[in-house]
């Protein structure tokens, strides 16, 4: 009827036998549809939708593994779980995909294999594997099928910074009227990677595959082609095949395209530099050059090798997002790319300062980590600072900041952005703080800040003392035993304050006794979760002044042999001796015989 009819890039399987495998031409294989032609849209204009001419597609065999690991050192996938029949979306945010040359925010992925651009309502005709079906809207038909990927396999999802990937791994078919293949056995699944690139290149790896019925490729939801033979049987008596046959691609492109390119994030003041990469056929390279929307001419130069180099470096100012349109030219072919490019602003976040938790006590500094006693309530306060808050308090004023609540380093979920924690919930042995997250109005989220500590404190209990005596006039080392010995304020013996302690820990204290007058005393404690005494629990005892040494005793012997002294002789014992024996010879001669 005219010119060159371009493949329509979209292949069916079936089979009339159940005996027959489906799809086993394209089993560990990967098709590649690589963006190609003039641009559609102008960079401000998102209104045309091109045609089939504008993808080159090629095919290759043996392929064993997905391009894409469900996770590596730059990160992990997300599972996507999806009903039967039943869609998902997906908001791109950032980053627009484009599909015959109109871009799309959005995406929707279906349990039935494909992926869209609109949703589409589970019992709609549009929803099952036909070729009406998948021609009546713009689709990417990767294995549009009858599938079940809620009753086994998984359905998973990852961002990369230049493609975004969906993948059916042993994913089965819809067992509701499927055809027995007694050949197969035990089903396996099918499983099916889709890399979307930022760029538009749509890559589909196939590893195995078990469905009943599908459809493989790309709509640009015009409907189903026209036959010409149908439409002019007069001119042309047979049906002409309109369906590519993938299997029979060639491995390589041989029309003038651009190898993917990525989403390019920067701030203002931070140089952006990438090149660009046209694939191409020949000796000729082709000539590349650059537009934008921004007023100057873009920072781009043709380094006449089919490569094009970018380099700027953005202002203050400059926030936003932008497209860079590479286009490449060789005699009458053309390619090109729009490059996302964002330069996000320098935020300033906001902060939390001066985190303060009050007990409600006199005097006490709320600003410093201390002990508090059981039994009182703690409130939180802090101070929202953003230096912008002043000029724009509607976008830097405080929002929805978090407080949390931790007890013994464990954070209570059911008091999370209340101010206080009330007096019947602190107990003795507990350590509480808080955290704050600040975020603005805007959302903007600021550095986690951390309050002081309050370590609280119970009832003291003294159990015992040792040793339990000493001297009236003190000054000797003691030990207090017991527990609750936190925050001590005062220890007396006898009322009487010790003059020096040491906390040795929460069960020992040991203290300098005062001095005092002999007796039995009481011992107290006072600390700030209160005061505890045990009743006459230390002795004191008056100590004596020593008595005058005594003479050593003589031990005198008197015999018909004479008189002997155990120590030496002494002149004067002597004579002493012998007027006693005297004085006791004339007495007894008056009384008794004296022998």
């Amino acid at each position: 009827a005219g010119g060159f009819a371009p493949q329509v890039l979209t292949q069916e399987f079936k089979s009339l036998s159940p005996r027959d495998p489906i799809a086993s031409e394209i089993q560990y294989s990967q098709i590649y549809f690589i963006p190609t032609g003039a641009p559609i849209n102008p960079l401000d204009g998102n209104k045309y939708l091109g045609g089939y001419y504008n993808y080159d597609a090629i095919f290759t065999s043996e392929v064993f593994s997905f391009p894409v690991k469900r996770q590596d050192a730059t990160g992990n996938s997300y599972t996507t779980p999806l009903s039967t029949d039943g869609l998902v979306s997906f908001n791109l945010t950032d980053v627009q995909f484009p599909f015959f040359g109109k871009k799309y925010g959005t995406i929707y992925v279906a349990a039935n294999g494909y992926i869209t651009f609109m949703p589409v309502a589970l019992e709609n005709t549009k929803n099952f594997p036909s070729l009406a079906s998948h021609f009546a809207i713009p689709r990417i038909s990767f294995l549009f099928s009858d599938l079940a990927p809620d009753s086994a396999g998984e359905v998973w999802t990852r961002r990369l910074p230049d493609r975004f990937v969906i993948t059916f791994e042993n994913v089965p078919k819809d067992a509701e009227g499927s055809i027995p293949n007694p050949l197969s056995g035990a089903s396996p699944g099918s499983s099916v990677q889709v890399e979307l690139f930022f760029s538009g290149h749509i890559r589909i790896t196939y590893l195995q595959l078990d469905p009943n019925y599908c459809i493989v490729g790309l709509s640009d939801g015009r409907g189903v082609p026209v036959d010409p033979g149908q439409l002019f049987p007069n001119e042309i008596p047979y049906s002409l095949q309109r369906y590519t046959d993938f299997p029979q691609l060639p491995t390589n492109s041989t029309r003038l395209s651009f190898e993917p390119s990525p989403l390019y994030t920067v701030l203002p003041n931070q140089n952006i530099n990438f090149e660009v990469l046209s694939r191409f056929t020949g000796g000729i390279a082709p000539q590349i050059y650059a537009s934008w929307l921004r007023e100057e001419i873009p920072p781009f130069t043709d380094l006449k090798n089919g490569k094009g180099k970018f380099s700027w470096l953005p202002k203050q100012g400059d926030e936003g997002s932008y497209y860079l349109r590479v286009l490449a030219r060789l005699g009458d072919q053309y390619a090109y790319q729009d490059i996302p490019i964002i330069v996000n602003p320098i935020v300033v976040k906001p902060q939390a300062l001066n985190l303060r938790i009050s007990s409600q006590s006199p005097a006490e500094d709320t600003t410093a980590s201390r002990v508090v006693s059981a039994g009182r309530p703690l409130v939180a306060s802090y101070d929202y600072v953003h230096p912008l808050m002043v000029q724009n308090p509607t976008q830097y004023a405080e929002g929805l900041s978090i407080l949390y609540w931790f007890r013994n380093h464990e954070v209570i979920p059911s008091l999370t952005n209340y101010r206080t924690v009330p007096p019947n919930v602190t107990k003795g042995g507990d350590i509480w703080y808080f955290r704050v997250i600040p975020i603005s109005i805007s959302s903007i989220v600021g550095e986690e800040a951390i309050s002081p500590i309050i370590y609280v404190v119970g009832q003291p209990l003294i159990s015992s003392i040792y040793p339990n005596r000493g001297k009236t006039t003190g000054g000797e080392p003691v030990r207090i035993r017991g527990n609750g010995f936190v925050g001590l304020l005062n220890i007396k013996f006898g009322g009487i304050p010790v003059p020096s302690f040491r906390l040795i820990s929460e069960t020992e204290i040991e203290v300098t006794t005062p001095q005092s007058l002999p007796g039995f005393v009481d011992v107290y404690i006072q600390t700030a979760g209160g005061s505890s005494s045990l009743f006459q629990a230390f002795e004191y005892y008056e100590e004596t002044a020593p008595e005058p040494e005594k003479p050593p005793k003589r031990h005198w012997i008197i015999s018909c042999g004479g008189i002997s002294q155990d120590k030496e002789s002494r002149v004067g014992d002597i004579i002493f001796l012998s007027l006693l024996l005297a004085g006791l010879f004339y007495k007894s001669r008056k009384k008794h015989s004296f022998e």
